[in-house]
């Protein structure tokens, strides 16, 4: 998928396998109902690639709800969901019924502001499930109902 615009992208029940950085989403997107796979080892011109399942490079108004994202759990992942904007901030981000595996943090937010994290299931990450970081502009507005795979609570640590 690619987008030469910035018209929102509207991906609904679809099966999205090796992308490399992840499905890059324009403001205003909706994915939903998808499963999302990252490929392991992804070789990228003189690197390694970071993989993400999902990887929001700017936009407001985005959001995932009820999809399968899959990475993997290893050194080169950066996350399921990673929410960057190198210009600045976003605002109106939602992360709703997902499930969620692997990367260095499972859900990472790093200019997000406000995001509504509501009834995910999550199965884990190197460090941890959740990094939001408050450093670079990121907050988490709602955060609940969110849980590990055995049902436990999950918390999302910032910095």
């Amino acid at each position: 998928l690619w987008t030469g615009s910035s018209r929102p992208m509207k991906v609904t029940r679809s099966v999205l396998r090796d992308l490399p950085q992840g499905l890059g989403p324009t403001p205003g997107s909706i994915i939903e109902q998808s499963e999302i796979t990252a490929p392991t080892g992804v070789q990228c011109p003189g690197e390694i690639c970071h993989t993400d399942g999902m990887f929001s490079q700017g936009g407001d108004n985005v959001i995932y709800r009820y999809n399968n994202i899959t990475v993997p759990t290893s050194g080169q992942a950066t996350a399921a969901v990673f929410w960057q904007n190198l210009s600045g901030t976003n605002t109106g981000g939602v992360m709703e019924g997902n499930y969620l595996v692997g990367g260095a943090y499972t859900l990472r937010n790093e200019t997000m502001r406000g995001l509504v994290v509501r009834n995910n299931t999550f199965g884990g990450g190197v460090y941890g499930d959740c990094f939001t970081e408050t450093s670079k502009g990121g907050s988490i507005a709602v955060w609940e109902g969110n849980k590990r795979v055995d049902g436990s609570a999950v918390t999302c640590a910032t910095g």
